[in-house]
C-alpha cells in the first residue's frame, strides 16, 4: 500500500500577541504528529543587533576567504598565462627552425 501521510505546516497565534507557534505536522488516517514545533516571539533589540553582528563577521570571513582562494587563482592563471606564451613562442621557432631546414633539404 502506498504511505498516505501529508506534511503540512501549522502557523498558530498564542494567547497573547507576541507569541507564535510554528509547528510541521505530519497527518494520516490515523493520527497527527508533530515533528518540529517553533515557539516564536520578537527579538530585543540588543539579540537583533548581537545576531546581525554574528551574521556579518561570518559574511566577511567568508569574503575574505574567497578573496584569497581567487587570489591565488589569478595568480596561477598568470603563471600559466605566462607559460602558455612561452611555450608558443618555442614553438614558433621550432616551426621557422624546421621550415628553414626543409627548405635547404630540398635544395
Amino acid at each position: 500500500t502506498k504511505n498516505s501521510s501529508k506534511y503540512h505546516c501549522t502557523p498558530s497565534s498564542g494567547e497573547r500577541t507576541t507569541t507564535a507557534k510554528f509547528s510541521i505536522v505530519e497527518s494520516n488516517r490515523f493520527r497527527e504528529l508533530t515533528h518540529i514545533s517553533l515557539q516564536l516571539r520578537p527579538g530585543s533589540s540588543e539579540s537583533v543587533q548581537l545576531y546581525l553582528s554574528a551574521r556579518l563577521v561570518q559574511m566577511l570571513h567568508g569574503n575574505n576567504l574567497l578573496m584569497t582562494k581567487f587570489e591565488l587563482a589569478s595568480d596561477r592563471a598568470n603563471r600559466m598565462e605566462t607559460s602558455l606564451s612561452a611555450v608558443r613562442e618555442e614553438l614558433r621557432e621550432l616551426s621557422a627552425t624546421m621550415e628553414a631546414e626543409k627548405r635547404e633539404v630540398l635544395l
